[in-house]
């Protein structure tokens, strides 16, 4: 074997040992879709933690989530039809209820093998999003985050939800965003600039929740914070707050105001960013946005400005982001490993998220093995 292919082999091997650890935790609540894409009579293909799943809307609007693999020769189920409040596999016709348990077999005198029984999750509805719960154990609900400010009747203006499916690890989505460093360089003149690269972040860990606050006084403003606050181009105070909520969710909230002045006297947007794992290499993201106190401006103009939003929105993670973490795992792989050298003064939320989600996988593998 050529040694440069013995390197690539040994880079595979250590890559493959790192995925064959615990990555991600089970005994948690995890975002499939919003809950506007499943109509009733619509079956929908998700993959969470590598777990194949098909999810619908019964006649009485209660979601289920189930294995999707139908027992008799494996064919997907979401390629078949909902008749009812059941699921028909379209291979040969046999059909599942709720609970996972075949109750039809429209072959021969339609008697049902005992083993015809797949696994479902527990399922539900919160913020406008299809939860599944993942886990052995009892469901609590401790890591669903709050989405009411994003919900129709919020007091604060909303923005038009999305997601994406990236083929990146769940873990550097994370990292990205508990860095708020990055937007200064990597979203030069739209969310930072040199000016900000001097801002100062502060950490904390409260109630299981990680914090990163940075605060950028007395800069010219970039593109996005001049239009959310007065657009006349004048200088700001300038604040990125996140904090992250296992297993992946996170709050932002980006905003500005006059120099010298306080959050209630200026404007912000507050996001919420939610990861779900897919496999050990690719994950999904949800995104909403809400406009808190945003200035009072005619309706033409404010419809533009919301359209400008929406398009630096894009251009940062479209044009920025993705490129950037779709790289940095190219570079992972072919390394073979990822140790980071930590930056104190920046790096310390996604040291501090990592080390919670790393003792949570061990209390989580511990209590499994007892």
């Amino acid at each position: 074997m050529p040694r440069s292919d013995h390197v690539d082999a040994k880079r595979e091997a250590r890559m493959r040992e790192r995925m064959a650890m615990a990555y991600w935790l089970t005994e948690a609540w995890y975002c499939a879709l919003y809950s506007d894409l499943l109509v009733e009579e619509g079956l929908q293909a998700r993959t969470l933690l590598d777990q194949p799943m098909v999810l619908w809307r019964d006649t009485k609007g209660a979601v289920h989530a189930m294995e999707d693999r139908c027992p008799h020769r494996y064919a997907p189920l979401s390629l078949g039809k909902q008749v009812g409040d059941n699921i028909r596999c379209g291979y040969h016709g046999l059909e599942f209820d709720g609970s996972g348990m075949c109750v039809r077999n429209p072959h021969g005198g339609g008697q049902i093998p005992r083993s015809a029984a797949l696994r479902t999750y527990p399922a539900c509805e919160r913020g406008g999003i299809v939860w599944v719960w993942m886990g052995r154990g009892e469901p609590t609900f401790e890591t669903i985050p709050d989405l009411s400010i994003f919900e129709e009747g919020s007091p604060y203006q909303l923005g038009q939800p999305g997601w994406l499916s990236l083929d990146v690890p769940f873990d550097l989505m994370i990292d990205n965003l508990m860095d708020l460093s990055h937007a200064a360089l990597l979203h030069e003149n739209i969310l930072g600039n040199e000016q900000s690269i001097a801002g100062e972040t502060r950490f904390r860990e409260e109630n299981g929740l990680v914090y990163a606050q940075r605060l950028m006084p007395n800069i010219d403003p970039p593109e996005y914070f001049d239009l959310i606050y007065l657009n006349d181009g004048a200088k700001i105070d300038m604040w990125h707050d996140i904090h992250w909520q296992a297993p992946a969710s996170l709050l932002l909230d980006i905003g500005s105001t006059h120099p010298g002045g306080t959050k209630d006297e200026g404007t912000s947007v507050l996001a919420q960013h939610i990861i779900t794992p897919v496999t050990e290499t690719s994950c999904m993201y949800h995104f909403m946005s809400a406009r808190r106190n945003p200035p009072k401006r005619g309706e033409a103009e404010d419809a533009q400005i919301q359209a400008r939003l929406f398009e630096l929105r894009k251009m940062a993670f479209a044009e920025q982001d993705a490129p950037m973490i779709a790289a940095q795992y190219a570079t992972i792989k072919r390394h073979g490993s990822y140790r980071p050298v930590a930056l104190a003064s920046i790096d310390k939320a996604v040291v501090l998220w990592r080390r919670r989600h790393e003792a949570a996988l061990a209390a989580e593998t511990a209590a499994r093995a007892a």
